[in-house]
């Protein structure tokens, strides 16, 4: 064990690096073609959702547009004459709207915007959004994005048939391909953790030997558990726990340490999740005037309990989770799937696999702890912490089931 923890420590080290060297390194992208096309792009925040198809901007399929023009705003105001401590700082312009100040830059008006930093998230998307805004607008960033994550999905599913069979690559990706999928692939905000939970999945897939060993497995973990903390803003972080997770339990052999392997991996996940985030407050509060440690502690708490310990309570959670059920995106295939389930259960099964339903309340018990954002943000982005919930869910009725139609080995 302690030869691995040296391994997972050289593992979290090596990751970290990296990250802040390709930060560094698309920070010295040429900033001119950026700022020229994040201002031609000006225009694509401020349409309409239902020119996108949707029905408000309160609806699950709704486009974050605020945080679109925000992470293209970050693009643009990267120094390049100090590239570590301004990858660290993030700096952008915002008087309170991101939208109507990268309007008022493109139409010449912004030069007394006030400028505020974002240093206590990582904002590792600016590795590939500021080489794509380089090359071309926001458009092309949504195209290629979209484009790139169909394709990690179809190999995703390609990969599950191969390793247990069609009705699994159903069971992992539908969930994924029914929850407002192409509003995903266009939203670098959005897709960024599903990239992290799909890749991680596409590695245990490719590489049988990983889940034979938790060494190689936990360091898959750990680096998934980082990446989500590098790449994401907090928008559904779960996606890049469960999808990787789920893979391995589906894979690797029932011995008799195999529920102390999953507590592991969970564990480690978390550790290397927390301690990146750690490990930016810092970094950014050595590499810049700015007490990152304080703030990030500040906002975590904020985020928790927010300013006041009584706005969102805890039946907050469980009120948005049954609004989400009742939608016909999640019931309706949850039902046909328990409708063939109950007529194909295998109860011999059921107490072996019940782990799967344990690790699907853990998406639930993330948004406790995180109540205050995620009852804010529940039907812009939260809600697709419960998209590997369903997975989990799906997966258990697979794995209980009698019908070859439904387990395919």
């Amino acid at each position: 064990m302690k030869k691995n923890v040296l391994i997972w420590s050289g593992l979290f080290v090596g990751t970290l690096i990296v990250g802040i060297l390709l930060l560094v390194l698309s920070a010295l992208v040429p900033n001119e073609p950026v700022r020229n096309h994040v201002l031609e792009s000006a225009p694509l925040f401020t349409v309409p959702q239902e020119m996108l198809g949707v029905r408000n901007d309160n609806h699950y399929s709704a486009q974050d547009h605020f945080t679109d023009a925000l992470m293209a705003e970050e693009a643009m105001m990267i120094d390049q004459d100090k590239p570590f401590q301004s990858a660290m700082r993030c700096d952008f312009p915002f008087s309170g709207d991101p939208i109507k100040d990268l309007s008022k830059i493109a139409n010449g008006e912004g030069d007394d915007l006030p400028v505020r930093d974002y240093a206590r998230y990582w904002h590792g998307y600016l590795i590939w959004l500021r080489p794509m805004l380089a090359c071309g607008t926001w458009s092309m960033v949504r195209t290629f994005t979209l484009i790139m994550l169909s394709f990690v999905v179809l190999l995703c599913i390609s990969l599950w048939t191969q390793r247990k069979g069609v009705v699994y690559a159903l069971g992992v990706c539908l969930p994924i391909l029914c929850c407002y999928f192409p509003q995903v692939g266009i939203s670098p905000q959005f897709s960024s953790i599903y990239f992290v939970g799909l890749i991680a999945s596409i590695v245990l897939l490719s590489v049988p030997h990983i889940c034979e060993d938790i060494r190689w497995s936990g360091g898959v973990m750990l680096i998934a558990g980082c990446a989500s903390s590098y790449l994401d803003l907090l928008t559904a972080p779960m996606i890049g726990l469960l999808f990787p997770l789920l893979t391995y339990c589906l894979l690797a052999k029932k011995d008799k340490g195999f529920y102390k392997h999953v507590a592991l991996l969970l564990a480690i996940w978390f550790i290397g999740y927390f301690g990146f985030w750690f490990m930016k407050w810092v970094i950014g509060t050595l590499a810049t005037d700015l007490n990152v440690i304080e703030s990030g502690f500040h906002n975590g708490r904020v985020r928790s309990y927010g300013y006041n310990d009584d706005f969102y309570t805890w039946t907050t959670i469980f009120e948005r989770v049954g609004e989400l059920l009742c939608e016909p995106f999640i019931w309706l295939p949850m039902v046909i799937a328990g409708i063939i389930w109950i007529c194909s259960i295998k109860p011999k099964e059921i107490l072996p696999n019940l782990y799967l339903l344990a690790l699907a309340i853990v998406p639930i018990v993330w948004m406790f702890v995180m109540r205050q954002h995620s009852a804010y943000h529940f039907h812009l982005l939260a809600w697709r912490n419960m998209i590997p919930s369903i997975a989990a869910v799906l997966l258990f009725m697979i794995e209980t089931s009698r019908f070859k139609i439904l387990r395919i080995n």
